[in-house]
């Protein structure tokens, strides 16, 4: 859940383009909310 806005993190740093940033954060805090509670639920 947060390896990969870090490598969008990085990237954005080296390039000064924050969208790559911004638009990583929503889909991997979907996925990563999604992998805890299937993990909690089993």
């Amino acid at each position: 859940m947060l390896f990969v806005p870090l490598i969008f993190l990085v990237i954005s740093l080296l390039t000064n383009r924050w969208g790559f940033f911004l638009w990583s954060l929503a889909p991997s805090f979907t996925v990563g909310m999604t992998g805890f509670f299937v993990a909690k639920d089993k």
